[in-house]
């Protein structure tokens, strides 16, 4: 695997990690993580808690399976610069590079009624737009263009994403 420290060598893939996990067994999972890291280094927690934050993020901004993605990547390069140059990873702060990487072509879901990201029209508490008036003009709705335009990372100008539709 190509990194920007150079290239790393990664071992062929755990039997034990047969299949992608869901956001809530990742969270699980990762949450058992933390625990144990926390007994011993408790200054940990709030990158570790960080961490969980944008990976679970990713996964409702996304859904599918990239976010697991990202922390398979992550974490192989995290082990890559502990072995090549004995030197931790902040996990709490999110990989531009890496996310640009396995995100960029994927549309964010968003909701159809408000155009918000994050949840389903099922879920969206704005039933429908307010009444207009006859003097009135007419507002411009929102729509996953405007919300998809505030990512952090697009706003920050890691990455470039058009839409695909």
């Amino acid at each position: 695997m190509q990194t920007i420290f150079g290239l790393v060598q990664l071992r062929n893939p755990s039997p034990l990690r047969s299949r992608d996990l869901t956001p809530a067994e990742f969270a699980l999972a990762f949450s058992f993580y933390r625990k144990v890291i926390c007994s011993v280094y408790p200054t940990r927690r709030t990158d570790l808690d960080e961490y969980l934050f944008i990976e679970l993020d990713m996964a409702l901004r996304f859904g599918g399976s990239g976010f697991y993605t990202y922390h398979v990547h992550f974490a192989s390069q995290a082990t890559g610069r502990i072995k090549l140059f004995n030197q931790g990873t902040y996990r709490g702060a999110l990989d531009s590079e890496l996310y640009c990487r396995i995100f960029a072509a994927r549309a964010s879901l968003s909701c159809q009624s408000c155009g918000a990201p994050s949840h389903l029209a099922s879920a969206c508490s704005v039933s429908s737009p307010p009444p207009q008036t006859p003097h009135s003009l007419p507002s411009p709705s929102r729509n996953a263009s405007d919300f998809n335009r505030l990512s952090p990372a697009r706003e920050a100008g890691w990455c470039v994403i058009t839409s695909m539709s």
